[in-house]
């Protein structure tokens, strides 16, 4: 396959993964705004749940292209390995916030991890 289609591949994994490092940052952002105000947990939890549900997923997978990609010398094994990081730490604190928000505010009226599919 030529160079382009590899340059094209690889913005396209960036780009999910640039997608996904935004709509954490916004969604902390606006949570943050919201978080010492009395909402229903349904504010908080619903983008939540679509952020980790569906951005980390493709983020992550997305990481794991540009990891196989690396690994056949097409691209650099330094950024996938960052790309990995990024999500990962990403995701971590999401999943963290989830679990304090639950055990804090919501008292434990349900499961968080019946929200999120892969956990």
């Amino acid at each position: 396959m030529s160079h382009d289609f590899y340059t094209l591949m690889k913005r396209c994994l960036w780009g999910a993964i640039g997608i996904f490092t935004v709509l954490s940052g916004l969604y902390a952002v606006e949570t943050f705004k919201i978080l010492n105000d009395h909402y229903c947990g349904n504010s908080v939890f619903d983008p939540l749940g679509a952020i980790l549900n569906w951005a980390a997923t493709i983020a992550f997978a997305s990481s794991l292209g540009l990891v196989c990609l690396a690994r056949t010398g097409i691209g650099g094994k330094w950024f996938a390995e960052i790309s990995g990081i990024v999500v990962i730490s990403i995701t971590v604190c999401l999943v963290r916030f989830g679990i304090w928000y639950h055990a804090v505010h919501l008292g434990g009226h349900f499961e968080f991890s019946n929200e999120i599919w892969w956990l």
